[in-house]
């Protein structure tokens, strides 16, 4: 079962600030006194990075995220009770409570967490949140909001506008029409295939999407065919994330396409993830022998699907060379469909 978005983080009660100038002196996990450099503050094991301590911005201490904007001075330099930072921090305070942000999906309100929310690339709702605040939870160190540039102008000549401009008709004309294949398809290895790349939307969506355009979410049954796709949006520079027809009902059934047929694990559909644990390898031999290899040697990564899951939707994105991956289903993502049979 996915993540609740409403689940609220952990935070120590007792001790409201750590002293990182005690951790580098002793030489402990959050800074390296031979080297002169320091760590930021612990992270929290949750996605993305994002901090669940703040480093103050003048003083080389750390503060939890439910004491920020408190009424209290934990930092010395005060940087965690400055006025424009708790103005946009208790921002949804009224409505959703302290550390929670009001999110809208599909007219659907609901209370989000804010350090969930930010560790996000693509957030599963909408929010009016300053974005600056997401930064600082990001970058782990309070500033003043002041700070960051909050000008739109972009600095790209207008050569690089248009450049974009005929890559974007470019990717047009390969994703969105053939002659052999309706519109909005486009042929890939002898499928008719939509890449809706301008439209991201959660994996409900996509499917729906792709049931109103004659069609439903993509399988990758074959080797081939997930070569050929692939090659495709390589060569036609896509960098969006997309949904395929696949999911995890249960893990009696395990991950299953649309169409019931299971979902084959391993290379060279499924992308690699980077873990900080070790992780040895096993071969199971004649008789039921189960045997670490390389001499038990560690391993630190592991392949998707995570067990417990990530999420119960098929991704394939371009974080991960478009390999595949298990991803919450409220994510952003564009539609990949393959037409239906004539």
């Amino acid at each position: 079962m996915e993540a609740n978005p409403t689940q609220r983080a952990d935070f120590p009660t007792g001790r409201r600030i750590q002293d990182l100038e005690g951790y580098c002196k002793t030489g402990g996990s959050h800074g390296n006194p031979s080297s002169g450099h320091r760590d930021p503050c612990p992270r929290s094991p949750g996605r993305g990075g994002v901090s669940h301590q703040l480093e103050c911005a003048e003083s080389r201490q750390c503060v939890y995220g439910n004491y920020i904007c408190d009424g209290g001075n934990d930092c010395p330099d005060g940087s965690d009770e400055a006025e424009d930072l708790c103005q946009a921090w208790s921002h949804g305070d009224s409505m959703c409570g302290k550390g929670y942000i009001a999110c809208t999906n599909f007219g659907s309100l609901s209370c989000y967490d804010v350090l969930s929310y930010c560790s996000q690339t693509h957030p599963p709702c909408e929010s009016d949140l300053d974005k600056r605040i997401c930064e600082i939870l990001i970058s782990g160190k309070l500033q003043p909001l002041s700070s960051f540039n909050t000008e739109e102008i972009s600095q790209v000549t207008f050569e690089v506008v248009e450049a974009l401009h005929d890559l974007f008709l470019s990717q047009v004309n390969v994703t969105f029409g053939h002659p052999d294949c309706p519109v909005p398809y486009t042929l890939v290895g002898g499928r008719c295939v939509s890449i809706f790349f301008p439209a991201k939307v959660d994996w409900g969506a996509a499917k729906a999407f792709c049931s109103i355009v004659g069609g439903d979410l993509l399988t990758l049954q074959h080797p081939e065919d997930f070569h050929a796709l692939v090659t495709h949006l390589q060569k036609n520079n896509m960098v969006t994330d997309f949904w395929l027809g696949g999911f995890l009902r249960n893990q009696t059934e395990g991950w299953t396409w649309l169409d019931d047929a299971p979902v084959e694990l391993g290379s060279p559909f499924w992308a690699l993830r980077h873990t900080e644990e070790c992780h040895k390898r096993n071969i199971t031999l004649k008789g039921n022998i189960t045997l670490h290899v390389n001499e038990g040697e560690c391993y630190y990564y592991t392949q998707a699907p995570q067990n417990p899951p990530v999420g119960h939707c098929l991704a394939l994105t371009y974080g991960n060379y478009f390999y595949m991956s298990d991803e919450l289903c409220l994510e952003k993502r564009s539609p990949l469909c393959v037409a239906a049979a004539p």
